[in-house]
């Protein structure tokens, strides 16, 4: 067996292949190369990871929390028992039956920063960004900006127990973005390489942004924070509609990145 991605790009034969996917195994590329090759958007998932949450019950953790956040769910629930991230369906669904019910509060949406008259273009995270640095980000940006401000508070935090849930930074130190010149050349496949480059540089830019812009708590903000923030957004956020005929909640969405009509988890 060969693969060939194109007339330009040289063959892989079985080994190299199968050694390449052994090499992806515990890494989040995998799962990405699939979404690249698929959908050809580079910079869309770059990275996510399959790393299981650490042991010790963070699943019970985050499911009592979320009734305790107003979170209704009553016929899904977590289940790590393989050591995947898995949510499982515990009774009979109807056709259309709404799953999941957050309420807007619990999301890191902003959507409901437009359509909110007294937060419309405001910055939802001043000590990090000021609304005028706010405005001219993109809107990856802005949630990976808002998501590390959320996680620096803490318990305080409105959405704490997801944050608790999420992969730590430690889980992303195999991820595509601390790979080496020469690892990525293995890969084979230029394009790909050419979109880490740029993403990192898009981190760095980000950075440079918030220390030469942002607000009282911009300076103390590290490289990796961001790239780990960064990671989590474009791996997790989606689109959705908002249902604006129902004040203060919306339907199976944890964050959002797109305004004023869009919605993310």
């Amino acid at each position: 067996m060969a693969l060939q991605n194109a007339d330009t790009f040289p063959l892989l034969n079985h080994a190299e292949f199968f050694s390449l996917l052994d090499k992806m195994r515990d890494s989040f590329l995998l799962s990405f190369l699939l979404s690249f090759l698929l959908r050809g958007s580079p910079l869309h998932a770059l990275t996510y990871s399959t790393t299981p949450p650490p042991a010790g019950g963070i699943a019970s953790s985050f499911e009592g929390w979320a009734s305790s956040a107003g979170i209704v769910a009553p016929k899904i629930r977590i289940d790590d028992a393989d050591e995947l991230r898995n949510v499982i369906v515990t009774a009979d669904v109807e056709e259309g039956e709404v799953l999941c019910v957050v309420p807007r509060t619990r999301c890191l949406d902003l959507a409901s920063l437009a359509v909110d008259p007294t937060k419309a273009g405001a910055s939802p995270c001043e000590r990090l960004a000021p609304t005028r640095l706010w405005a001219s980000l993109d809107w990856h940006e802005r949630l990976s900006v808002w998501l590390l401000a959320e996680a620096r508070r803490g318990r305080a935090s409105e959405i704490c127990g997801y944050i608790d849930y999420l992969p730590s930074p430690a889980s992303f130190e195999d991820g595509l973005l601390d790979w080496t010149d020469a690892e990525l050349a293995e890969l084979r496949y230029p394009p790909l390489a050419a979109a880490v480059r740029e993403q990192r540089d898009s981190i760095r830019r980000l950075l440079e942004a918030l220390r030469a812009g942002g607000g009282a708590d911009a300076g103390s903000v590290t490289l990796e924070e961001l790239s780990w923030a960064q990671q989590l957004v474009l791996s997790r956020a989606f689109a959705s509609d908002i249902n604006k005929g129902e004040r203060g909640a919306t339907s199976g969405a944890m964050g959002s990145r797109a305004a004023p009509d869009r919605c993310t988890r």
